[in-house]
């Protein structure tokens, strides 16, 4: 799977992949918090190029105390994955993988 490679790569070869795919023109990066150190390793050899591309990440789980799929698990994920992407903006955020009955609930948005 994809989040083991990140761990098999030395952060020079990170660092190298992903200034290259930049450099190549591709202006989308797309990741998640579940996606072991991708989210870490893209704000580390990414933030001094933050305005060329596009960010995408996945938020509504994993944070710790919180339940998954309320508004505050949301709003303390985007806060937690600006801080480890190094950035103050993210572009697209995802609901990733949250089924409709959970959106029919309600608990994701502040009344």
């Amino acid at each position: 799977m994809l989040e083991n490679r990140w761990k098999e790569l030395s952060d020079k070869k990170v660092d190298k992949l992903l200034n290259s795919v930049l450099d190549l023109g591709i202006n989308l990066i797309d990741t998640a918090r579940s996606y072991g150190e991708a989210e870490n390793r893209i704000g580390k050899f990414l933030k001094h190029r933050r305005s060329e591309f596009i960010l995408s990440t996945k938020v509504g789980y994993d944070v710790e105390g919180v339940e998954d799929w309320t508004f505050k698990c949301i709003t303390e994920g985007v806060e937690k994955a600006l801080r480890i992407l190094q950035t103050d903006y993210i572009d697209i955020v995802h609901l990733h993988s949250c089924n409709k009955d959970i959106l029919e609930k309600g608990k994701l948005l502040k009344r």
